[in-house]
């Protein structure tokens, strides 16, 4: 393989022409949050789900380009 073929310091190597370009792509990281049974409550979740159905589990799915560990402690925290 390639990888056992390199030398030990090759991370320090310059990389090969495209491999920066690749490394500047745009990514994101989809997440999914169980909400507390507590939103039910909520008048204004109500009226966004109005096909929500008791008994199954309620879900948030979002998206984020920081690592969702990150969003996760910022959203927490209010930020």
């Amino acid at each position: 393989m390639l990888a056992q073929s390199l030398p030990h310091n090759a991370r320090c190597l310059p990389e090969p022409l495209g491999l920066s370009n690749m490394a500047k792509r745009k990514h994101h990281h989809v997440y999914i949050v169980e909400l507390s049974d507590d939103v039910m409550l909520d008048a204004r979740f109500m009226r966004s789900n109005p096909d929500f159905q008791p008994g199954k589990p309620c879900v948030y799915v979002g998206m984020t380009r920081l690592d969702p560990d990150v969003w996760f402690d910022k959203h927490n925290a209010d930020i």
